[in-house]
C-alpha cells in the first residue's frame, strides 16, 4: 500500500512527501519476515522510486532479488512496469514456473502495448504462447489463458483472443468480461459480439458487458440502460 501511495506522490511531483512514505515502506519491509511480502513491498517502492529515479529503482530491485531470488517473476514484472524491458527478460530465462513466466511477460506486453511496439510485442506473446503449452495444472492453465488472451487482443488478434476465451473453463465470470473489457478499448466490436452469450450466463458478467456496450455504442446508451433496469427488477422478483 506505501509503495503505491508513494507512486502517487511522486507522480503529483509530492517529492518530500513520496520519500517519507517510501520511508516508511523501507522500515515495514525491514520488519517483515516472509520473503515474498517483503520483496512485494520492495518492488513497489522501486515503481515509486522510478518515477524520478530509475537508478534508485534498479537498486531496489537489485535487493529484492537478492532478498528473495524465487520470486523473479515479480521483479521481472516491476521491471516492465517501470519501463526496464531489457532487464526484464533477463529475468526470464532464470523463472522455472511458466505460470509466472506468462504472467511477467504479460506485464511486458503491456508495457510494449502502451509503447507502440507491435512487432515486440508479437515476439513476447509467442514466448507467452511457448510458455503456456507447457502448463499441466488445469487451474494454472486457466489463469495463462486469461493472460494470454489479453496479449492476444494487445497484438491486435482479437479473433484468437476470442478462441482463447472459450477455452476458459473456470471462472468464466470473471475472465470473460476482463477479455471483453480489452476487446472494447481497441474498438473490436465484432469480436467483442462472440463473448456477449457466454457472458449472458452469468448475472455481474451481463451488467458488465452491457457497460462495455454502452461504451462501443454510446448513441444507444439509453437504450441500454433500460434493458439493463428491467432486467434488474426481473431478476430481483426472482429472488
Amino acid at each position: 500500500m506505501f509503495g503505491i501511495i508513494a507512486k502517487a506522490q511522486a507522480e503529483d511531483r509530492q517529492w518530500e512527501e513520496s520519500k517519507i512514505t517510501l520511508s516508511t515502506a523501507f522500515e515495514i519491509a525491514e520488519g517483515r519476515y516472509q520473503k515474498w511480502e517483503r520483496v512485494n513491498i520492495l518492488c513497489k517502492i522501486a515503481e515509486a522510486q522510478a518515477v524520478r529515479d530509475k537508478d534508485t529503482a534498479q537498486a531496489t530491485l537489485a535487493l529484492a532479488k537478492r532478498e528473495g531470488a524465487e520470486y523473479l517473476w515479480k521483479i521481472a514484472e516491476a521491471q516492465a512496469k517501470i519501463g526496464e524491458i531489457p532487464s526484464a527478460f533477463q529475468l526470464l530465462n532464470k523463472i522455472e514456473d511458466k505460470l509466472q513466466l506468462v504472467k511477467a511477460l504479460y506485464w511486458i506486453a503491456l508495457t510494449q502495448f502502451k509503447k507502440g511496439k507491435k512487432q515486440q510485442l508479437l515476439k513476447t506473446l509467442t514466448a507467452a504462447l511457448q510458455a503456456k503449452d507447457k502448463i499441466e495444472d488445469k487451474q494454472k492453465l486457466m489463469q495463462a489463458l486469461k493472460a494470454v488472451a489479453r496479449m492476444e487482443v494487445m497484438a491486435g488478434k482479437g479473433k484468437e483472443a476470442v478462441k482463447t476465451a472459450e477455452k476458459i473453463l473456470t471462472e468464466r465470470k470473471l475472465y470473460l468480461p476482463g477479455i471483453a473489457s480489452w476487446l472494447v478499448e481497441i474498438g473490436e466490436q465484432e469480436n467483442f459480439k462472440q463473448l456477449l452469450i457466454p457472458c449472458a450466463y452469468y448475472l455481474d458478467a451481463s451488467y458488465e458487458m452491457c457497460g462495455h456496450l454502452a461504451k462501443l455504442y454510446p448513441a444507444q446508451v439509453t437504450d441500454i440502460a433500460k434493458v439493463v433496469k428491467e432486467f434488474a427488477v426481473s431478476s430481483s422478483k426472482n429472488i
